[in-house]
């Protein structure tokens, strides 16, 4: 749900731009009071909605949620938490999303503080920061979507949406320990998923690397090679 969350607040936060990017500019241009005070609203919510699909992002990466494409190309579970925070931004499409985060703090700055200034000037001014942001909004979620489903999803990434409270109760020198002698009934905890998902949901060039220095004899070997 969190994906489809993180979309809807960019949806709302483009069709708040748009408000935010004609009604006060043409309000400046037609002397109009009314639509140029739909300018700082317009901010405020923009801004809501923006900072809401970064924190949806954030959480994404920080709970494992590989079934968004883009957690699953840049992270894995070896990743300490700090890491997961910095990967957001890590690729093409977090860092546009974080770009327009900043680009709304600025707005919203502006909004707050610029109360002083003429009614028309601030309308004007807030009016081409919306259009701009019109114009990141639409490439992101038309080219560039960081909550895109990975679809279908593996047997890997089910497994671990499954247990993943498991994972979290579990210490990360616990996680990446070795399987259980192959006599043993596999069991759904951490330390029998990271094994296999530790290479199969990272990025290709890292399973090429992985499938190299994992491809040796016994279970943990195997079962990586055989996951990629």
């Amino acid at each position: 749900m969190t994906p489809e969350l993180g979309q809807i607040a960019l949806i709302l936060a483009l069709l708040l731009a748009l408000a935010q990017s004609i009604l006060p500019i043409v309000g400046a241009w037609k002397n109009n009071s009314a639509m140029m005070a739909v300018a700082r609203p317009a901010a405020f919510g923009q801004g809501f909605f923006v900072v809401m699909a970064f924190v949806l992002l954030v959480w994404a990466f920080l709970h494992f949620d590989f079934s968004v494409q883009y957690v699953a190309d840049n992270s894995n579970l070896a990743l300490p938490w700090y890491y997961r925070i910095t990967a957001v931004w890590g690729a093409h499409e977090g860092s546009m999303l974080l770009w327009i985060f900043i680009l709304n703090v600025w707005t919203l700055a502006l909004a707050l503080f610029s109360r002083q200034l003429p009614e028309v000037f601030a309308a004007r001014v807030l009016g081409v920061l919306g259009i701009i942001s019109v114009g990141f909004l639409a490439f992101i979620l038309f080219t560039s979507d960081p909550f895109g489903r990975l679809l279908p999803m593996s047997a890997c990434t089910r497994l671990i949406a499954s247990n993943r409270s498991r994972i979290f109760a579990i210490p990360a020198s616990a996680q990446t320990s070795s399987l259980a002698p192959p006599g043993d009934p596999p069991t759904p905890s951490a330390a029998t998923i990271s094994p296999l998902c530790l290479i199969a949901t990272a990025p290709a060039s890292a399973r090429t690397l992985g499938s190299a220095v994992n491809a040796g004899p016994g279970p943990s070997g195997f079962l990586a090679s055989s996951a990629i």
